[in-house]
């Protein structure tokens, strides 16, 4: 088949952030809940390091259809700004595509706008229309992701290892946690990969809130 070529320009805005865009666009965890276009597809992340060199394997299933290996290498990353990365994609050892693939956010009224540029190579087969439908359901995913999340940055004169320990003691978490006024009361804290904080928040009024983390 002969080699084809495109450019595929998507363009985004969000009532979120530049750094809750920015944090939805190059955090694996969100990546993972974003990036499938449809229920119908799973996407499984096998390797995942968003930094400058870093890299990330996916697998995306679709009944009927041969698993797709997504390979990404970051090249460039500018906080809240832009980024660059490689994407290639290969199906039963054959590579389907090569593309690089950039991310441009800035501030745009009370939100963010998210410009993504794609500058594809198809290889064993014409893949200009698949990368249509998968970044402009992905990226439609993306914005509701970031319009749901959060970013707190605080500069603390600690050190890390204090400062984690802070986050990770179960002694230490329910002391400081909540609000000015609240108090917390753990029913099970178990602070370690796959593990649960139960727990309420009790409010200066006696109102208690149920928290599982």
């Amino acid at each position: 088949m002969t080699t084809r070529f495109a450019t595929l320009v998507f363009d985004r805005e969000s009532a979120a952030p530049p750094a809750a865009l920015w944090r939805a666009w190059t955090d694996p965890q969100a990546r993972a809940i974003w990036s499938a276009p449809s229920p119908a597809v799973t996407v499984e992340y096998l390797k995942a390091e968003s930094v400058i060199g870093g890299e990330e394997v996916s697998i995306c299933r679709a009944e009927g259809q041969p698993d797709i290996r997504c390979a990404v290498r970051w090249l460039t990353m500018e906080s809240a700004r832009r980024s660059t990365n490689t994407e290639i994609l290969s199906a039963g050892g054959t590579t389907l595509s090569a593309a690089l693939v950039t991310a441009e956010i800035a501030a745009h009224g009370d939100g963010a706008a998210l410009r993504l540029t794609v500058q594809l190579t198809s290889l064993a087969e014409d893949m200009e229309q698949g990368y249509v439908q998968g970044f402009a359901a992905g990226l439609d995913n993306l914005v509701d992701v970031a319009q749901r999340t959060m970013v707190l940055d605080r500069v603390i004169a600690a050190p890390i290892e204090a400062l984690w320990q802070a986050w990770t003691d179960p002694q230490a978490l329910p002391e400081w946690w909540g609000p000015d006024g609240f108090s917390c009361r753990t029913r099970r804290i178990d602070l370690r990969e796959g593990g649960g904080w139960v727990f309420d928040m009790i409010a200066p009024d006696g109102t208690v809130f149920p928290n599982h983390h």
